[in-house]
């Protein structure tokens, strides 16, 4: 081996060196530096691990040119905790469970979804409002406010709009009309029930 040295303190100390084997081996703390102004490290901190270090003015790039994607692995490449591919989708892992997955048209997620609130903005079939989907053959909705003996949880129906209604509807019922009205609260809180007219 190729052994670098420095004599600062009137002993040499090895810094880096040139295995037999081609490899280039940095001594704990000791960096690889890239850039006029440091702006690239990377290297071994016993205390917190293995670091790359981005310094400099810009991003920090992982850049698979030529390759199918980019993975974060644990376990010896055992288990994936996120993967990326190459104009594809990115998926996130939890213990080497998919989770969560980018689609062409949005995402894929598997599991429960917890969040402090949500969202729903776009266009659907219904005009021009966002819509959930549930896809499931025999799917049970359940709206519940969860709480404790003392607690003041409410279920909200909210048609926030001049115009807008709280409508309910049923599915196919072996007529030839999918998604008939059963029930509108308009606006001005009128409520209207209806039959199959």
């Amino acid at each position: 081996a190729l052994v670098f040295k420095t004599n600062t303190t009137g002993a040499a100390t090895e810094r880096m060196r040139l295995t037999s084997a081609g490899d280039l081996h940095f001594l704990d703390n000791r960096k690889a530096i890239f850039g006029a102004g440091s702006d690239l490290q990377i290297y071994h901190d016993p205390a917190n691990g293995s670091i790359v270090k981005d310094n400099g003015t810009g991003r920090l790039l992982l850049d698979s040119e030529n390759g199918t994607g980019i993975s974060l692995t644990s376990g010896g490449i055992a288990k994936t905790m996120i993967s990326a591919t190459k104009d594809g989708d990115v998926k996130l892992y939890y213990d080497n469970a998919l989770k969560l997955a980018t689609t062409s048209t949005g995402i894929d997620v598997t599991g429960t979804v917890t969040a402090d609130g949500l969202t729903v903005d776009g266009d659907s079939q219904f005009g021009n409002s966002g819509f959930i989907t549930f896809n499931n053959s025999n799917p049970d909705i359940t709206l519940k406010s969860v709480g404790g003996a003392s607690s003041y949880g409410n279920v909200i129906l909210d048609a926030n709009g001049r115009y807008g209604s709280i409508q309910f509807r049923t599915g196919y019922d072996g007529s030839a009309i999918d998604n008939e009205q059963r029930m509108k609260i308009d606006t001005t809180g009128d409520i209207s029930f209806y039959e199959d007219t």
